[in-house]
């Protein structure tokens, strides 16, 4: 799970954004205030992208500079309310990685996290021992073996996958796999027990009291 920090007064705004990442297994922790990620910042809580959202014309981009001087180099990615091509230099020097300009659709949005945070955006994924993992034809090439899943067992491979090599908890598998049906940890236990038995040499590891997790996608 990747998680994104946003500076933003827009509650709304969180939402909605919160809404189209969750299906791709990011989480958006909202701020009011820069004093307030500052402060989070020095406690040393770290994401995978910073997304600050400002009015162009005051062009304050302090926030970034204070990121910057802390030789943190994590994505920063800014929100503006309206074009303003006198700050784009401004923007290009204080080593900001990339803006969005309001009104935009989430799939714009969803294109920028996804570019800022490297995540595959193809339907491929490749494994260690020579595994490919194609979730679109739900199946597992192993060397010249193809291997078909179940629709459960591909979504469960496939937000492992995705989440590599970060731990996926046990709550969000169930949300993701079973809608908000009546499962288990069993049920869970049952479903990746299936997957290794189809593919014994895909190494997913349990962590005790937490969740699954696949060590290396190449």
């Amino acid at each position: 799970m990747k998680h994104i920090l946003l500076l933003s007064k827009d509650f709304d705004l969180n939402v909605s954004l919160s809404a189209a990442l969750y299906r791709f297994n990011f989480r958006i922790i909202r701020f009011e205030s820069e004093q307030d990620v500052m402060d989070d910042f020095d406690n040393g809580n770290r994401y995978d992208l910073y997304v600050f959202d400002i009015k162009a014309k005051q062009g304050d981009l302090s926030l970034v500079k204070f990121i910057r001087d802390n030789k943190n180099t994590t994505p920063i990615l800014l929100i503006l309310d309206e074009s303003i091509p006198t700050l784009f230099k401004k923007i290009y020097y204080a080593r900001v990685d990339d803006f969005i300009i309001r009104p935009f659709p989430p799939d714009e949005f969803i294109f920028h996290v996804f570019k800022l945070c490297k995540v595959l955006l193809g339907s491929k994924f490749e494994f260690a021992n020579g595994l490919v993992f194609d979730k679109e034809s739900l199946y597992v090439t192993d060397k010249d073996k193809r291997i078909e899943l179940g629709k459960k067992e591909a979504l469960l491979l496939e937000t492992l996958a995705k989440n590599a090599p970060h731990v996926v908890t046990y709550q969000e598998l169930d949300h993701l796999i079973y809608k908000g049906e009546s499962s288990s940890q069993d049920r869970l236990r049952s479903l990746l027990r299936e997957i290794r038995q189809k593919i014994p040499n895909l190494e997913i590891k349990t962590v005790r009291g937490i969740g699954y997790k696949i060590d290396v996608v190449l």
